[in-house]
């Protein structure tokens, strides 16, 4: 897949929304708030449709297995030794200032793993439903039907809707049966609440290639699924959560407009990335802050909070709280992708490829998965593959 390099500033952007929501949606005094940034896990699952679609289509299914374990887990051990490190003196201090942490050791080691929480820290909770969307590519791939996205999206969204639409009329009120939340657990897994989101990203890179209107429709179908969902979860968060007045319908009409601007810009951002051309210096640029997101969402409650708490503690105002953490936690993420990553990567391929070996050893389990590359021809791809990746 081409390298997209609008993805990395709407991905990075998503990021920004989310750590300014987690340090203000609680906070009674914010000085700095986006109340739907929410909004950006959504978008991150939009992205994630895009991109992975396009990284398959080039892959074998080992090819594709190793590519994600590469992407996801060598960052994720790093950044969750580094907020264990961080909060484990301070944990009550954060969680007495509105963050849901918990620096526990069972907590670290599901941190690391990803498969399922409680984790350290609340933004963790995505990754297992990451996980369970590329299992289902993997599986399309294992069966070589991965071709045909319309059916695969098609499905995703229809999948979600048998959900949704029970769910958001029971959240808002409409409907007297009750239809209750998946949670964060492994019942997220399901893809039930967030399918459509990955398959309206698959239609998007659809839209790209070749465009018909099958695909259109079901595109305009999945949207409005996801406007669905994106309202049933402002109304789940006006119940729940926040402790300042907001209207149910202006967070909702924030967090649907939000939404439908970063889909129109991920959409017109892979239209026209052929036809701008960047300078190699502003490219490489774009990617390192494409690189920095993954490990900016892992640890701004962890590394952030801590700073943000320590200075409310000490009677600092929220804006220089919420600033002082966030620029911290892009320093931490910067030596994670500049310094640590890099190095883990390289260790924990190399500790993978014995096991994928083996799989592939079998005819027809290698039929099934593709050929095996040794370390010294996978590693190159990896790492120019990972620029274009989300979270």
């Amino acid at each position: 897949m081409r390298y997209v390099w609008g993805l990395d500033l709407v991905r990075f952007a998503a990021a920004l929304m989310v750590v300014v929501w987690h340090f203000s949606h609680l906070q009674p005094d914010a000085q700095i708030l986006f109340d739907p940034g929410w909004v950006g896990v959504e978008i991150f699952f939009v992205i994630s449709g895009f991109v992975i679609m396009g990284s398959a289509l080039q892959a074998t299914p080992i090819e594709f297995l190793e590519r994600r374990f590469a992407r996801l887990y060598p960052t994720a051990l790093a950044c969750a030794l580094i907020n264990f490190a961080a909060l484990r003196p301070f944990a009550n201090l954060v969680a007495a200032h509105g963050l849901y942490v918990n620096a526990g050791f069972d907590n670290l080691v599901r941190s690391i793993l990803l498969l399922r929480g409680p984790f350290m820290v609340s933004a963790l909770w995505t990754i297992p439903v990451e996980l369970a969307f590329y299992a289902l590519i993997f599986l399309v791939l294992m069966v070589g039907r991965i071709h045909q996205m319309t059916l695969l999206a098609g499905s995703l969204i229809f999948w979600s809707g048998l959900y949704l639409v029970p769910f958001a009329l029971s959240e808002c009120g409409i409907s007297q049966l009750h239809v209750g939340t998946l949670g964060a657990g492994m019942l997220n897994m399901s893809l039930l609440r967030h399918g459509c989101f990955f398959g309206v990203g698959i239609l998007i890179w659809q839209g790209l290639r070749r465009q018909r209107a099958i695909d259109f429709g079901i595109l305009a179908v999945g949207i409005i699924l996801c406007f669905v969902e994106i309202i049933a979860r402002s109304a789940e968060l006006h119940q729940r959560y926040y402790t300042r007045p907001i209207a149910f319908s202006s967070l909702a009409h924030e967090a649907l407009v939000t939404f439908t601007v970063a889909v129109f810009a991920i959409w017109l951002l892979a239209r026209v990335n052929d036809q701008v051309k960047l300078k190699e210096r502003t490219k490489r640029m774009l990617r390192l802050i494409g690189l920095t997101t993954y490990p900016l969402y892992l640890m701004h409650e962890g590394v952030g909070g801590v700073a943000y708490s320590l200075l409310r503690e000490s009677g600092h105002g929220q804006g220089a709280a919420l600033l002082t953490g966030l620029g911290l936690s892009l320093m931490a993420s910067l030596l994670v992708v500049l310094a640590v990553e890099p190095l883990l990567r390289r260790w924990m391929l190399a500790a993978v490829h014995p096991v994928l070996a083996r799989l592939t050893a079998n005819v027809s389990l290698s039929r099934a998965l593709g050929t095996f590359r040794p370390p010294n021809v996978i590693l190159k791809p990896v790492r120019g593959e990972r620029s274009a990746r989300t979270g």
